[in-house]
């Protein structure tokens, strides 16, 4: 915990929702878990991460940018169209 490195938000992070709805939610320890699949796209696309320049999502740091007022709506409606196609 002390030190100028840490991983303390991911850990918080991983604690707080994954292990915590891990333990009382029905299949989610499944590897195809449609929760964990969903967590994993709002983490990477939606939620602004402090630890990033400008409060960008590690999807927009690494390139993949998201665009739209609602950003879940946005890529509910592009699986939504790619799956169609």
């Amino acid at each position: 915990m002390d030190g100028d490195i840490h991983n303390n938000q991911v850990e918080s992070f991983n604690g707080n929702t994954i292990r915590l709805r891990e333990k009382v939610v029905r299949g989610l320890k499944k590897e195809d878990a449609a929760l964990l699949a969903s967590l994993k796209v709002y983490h990477n696309h939606v939620r602004l991460h402090l630890g990033l320049p400008d409060g960008q999502t590690p999807g927009e740091a690494s390139g993949i940018h998201v665009n739209g007022v609602n950003k879940i709506l946005t890529i509910i409606r592009a699986s939504a169209k790619a799956r169609n196609n």
